[in-house]
């Protein structure tokens, strides 16, 4: 099982509340992935160390409904008395693969030049592009 959406922080709340998380889990027809929601209390803020232990969130909340999307992960959750940090995790069948995207940094280049760039492989979601504040 590995992480394959960015973390949402979803605050205490005395009523109920719906996030929606993307995913990059390539999904549709014939695709055989196993999609949990996981969570652990929160002090507002996301972890970037991922050393923290994550739990089933329909464990923790019996009320939760979870719909998984062709990219997204749906999430109504029941009113919760701390803050929460939920993310998406998968398990691929034999197939399965997920979704990635290429970004090439470097300056433009010059004729006859050799040319230096640095590529990055991201999964392809909108919150991958996001800048962390460095604590």
């Amino acid at each position: 099982m590995r992480k394959i959406s960015g973390s949402v922080v979803v605050a205490a709340s005395s009523m109920s509340q719906s996030v929606e998380i993307e995913h990059c889990a390539l999904t549709g027809p014939g695709t055989q992935w196993v999609v949990d929601l996981l969570c652990h209390a929160s002090n507002g803020a996301r972890d970037i160390c991922s050393n923290l232990l994550w739990e089933s969130l329909t464990g923790r909340y019996p009320g939760a409904k979870v719909e998984v999307k062709h990219n997204a992960v749906a999430v109504t959750l029941p009113p919760i008395e701390e803050d929460l940090e939920v993310a998406a995790f998968g398990t691929p069948g034999k197939n399965d693969v997920i979704r990635k995207q290429i970004a090439i940094f470097g300056p433009k280049p010059e004729k006859g030049k050799n040319w230096v760039i640095n590529i990055f492989l991201y999964d392809d979601t909108l919150v991958a592009f996001q800048v962390e504040d460095s604590v």
